[in-house]
């Protein structure tokens, strides 16, 4: 303890004195080679790309428009100072995920249930997937599917995203189930699904020749599309079989799984998808890319989410990241009726507002305005002035500081017709007061809202 006090005590005469001058005290200091020096002026760490093939899917409930996935934050999270006009800006961490050891209890329950301790009850593909559709699919039956996709890929990674390969007769269905990466949708008569997946199957999912490899999944042609939720629970279920959950688990256990024994689970309100198959999906995927992501060894039940809201609860939009994957979402009241029929508005009319979002794991943040002329339906969306939200000064600003969009309106939603990446957006509030979507990117993830 002497020697340690004499020593410090040297080192403060030199410092005060100024005897050797601190240039002097810093000769022959080693870094420690596995110390990085620290740069405020690095450029930030950003993914090489996010590779998305869809954008995000939305649908109403009730009063409400949904874009995206569930993961918008049921705590309150702490306000932020960079609020601008109607919307308030906040940020923070949630413990929303279900956990390791319920996934690891998942796939417990998927090995019991079916007599197996092979360990290939989650048998994911290596490759992203590719749907080959049944060309005597009915055609009533098409948005259904097509629904069901945007569903998972607003779950899955966007490297495993599952692509619309196309339609396929009976004389492709040899060739595409021994190809790697196809998942095939067959369409039948409920007696000839019976006869493929067994006597009183609705519907199935095989695995051809190798799990993982391909899968074929078989339904029913009579699906009651005039169910929003039952038509897309059947989808749902067996394409998550085929995307490599191979097995049930216990109902009583995870009641708010749709791949349960009992085939019935706790409804999901607005969502078909619980959070639970959700993030089954998420760390089957996730975990083949740990230098994007995080594998079942580092699997976090914790979010980072930033969110925005208007005053009077309208919009409401917000990017949350887990586990390395960043997930837009936008929520908000449903028009009473298309913006065209809008007789309160003229010529063209503006909503301003913020894009919150991220690239890699730097949060990002941005202005917000679109434009549409109400006669062509036609319209501008520009995310201006991104920042980094943990920076200042001249390296605060993202590489690509403004981006501009071309969009057009469909009833109360629009996209963009132009530009890298998807933007799904919708009107919001009885009169269009406000507007919400998503943003997919190579170099970022986000969302925005704003107020007329």
């Amino acid at each position: 303890m002497v020697r340690v006090l004499c020593a410090l005590v040297l080192v403060l005469f030199l410092g005060a004195c100024g005897g050797a001058g601190d240039s002097d005290l810093l000769e022959g200091v080693a870094r420690t080679p596995d110390v990085q020096p620290h740069g405020y002026s690095r450029p930030g760490y950003l993914r090489p790309t996010y590779p998305y093939l869809t954008g995000s899917n939305a649908f109403t409930w009730g009063d409400q428009v949904h874009i995206g996935g569930d993961v918008e934050p049921k705590e309150k999270l702490r306000e932020t100072p960079n609020s601008a006009g109607d919307i308030t800006v906040y940020m923070g961490a949630s413990r929303d995920g279900v956990g390791v050891a319920r996934l690891e209890n998942f796939d417990y329950d998927l090995r019991f249930n079916s007599r197996s301790t092979s360990g290939d009850r989650f048998a994911p593909f290596k490759v992203r997937p590719r749907l080959w559709i049944d060309v005597t699919l009915p055609l009533d039956m098409l948005d259904e599917v097509y629904s069901s996709v945007a569903i998972l890929n607003d779950a899955l990674p966007p490297e495993f995203q599952i692509g619309l390969a196309g339609f396929f007769g009976p004389d492709d269905l040899d060739a595409l189930t021994l190809g790697r990466g196809n998942l095939l949708l067959l369409a039948g008569p409920p007696a000839a699904v019976g006869a493929v997946c067994g006597e009183g199957a609705a519907a199935c999912a095989i695995a051809p020749i190798l799990k993982g490899w391909s899968s074929v999944v078989v339904l029913p042609d009579d699906l009651d599309s005039k169910s929003y939720r039952t038509s897309r629970t059947i989808i749902l279920h067996e394409m998550i079989h085929a995307l490599g959950v191979w097995g049930h688990v216990d109902s009583i256990e995870f009641p708010d799984s749709i791949m349960g024994t009992f085939g019935d689970f706790f409804p999901s309100p607005g969502f078909v998808l619980h959070r639970i198959d959700r993030e089954i999906l998420q760390i089957m995927y996730m975990s083949q890319r740990t230098q994007d992501y995080n594998d079942w060894g580092e699997w976090s039940d914790t979010t980072l989410h930033l969110a925005g809201r208007s005053e009077d609860g309208m919009v409401n939009f917000g990017t949350a990241l887990f586990n390395g994957l960043p997930q837009p979402w936008a929520r908000g009241t449903l028009p009473d009726r298309d913006l065209e029929d809008n007789y309160l508005l003229r010529g063209s009319a503006t909503w301003t507002g913020l894009m919150l979002g991220f690239s890699g794991v730097s949060a990002i943040q941005g202005d917000t305005s679109l434009t549409v002329d109400l006669d062509t339906l036609e319209g501008d969306l520009g995310f201006h002035d991104i920042f980094f939200i943990n920076r200042d000064g001249d390296d605060s600003w993202f590489p690509v500081r403004d981006i501009d969009y071309d969009i057009e309106v469909i009833g109360n939603g629009f996209r963009n017709t132009n530009g890298e990446g998807f933007v799904v957006g919708s009107f919001l509030g009885p009169r269009h007061e406000g507007m919400g979507g998503t943003v997919k990117r190579t170099d970022l993830v986000g969302a925005f809202g704003g107020k007329r």
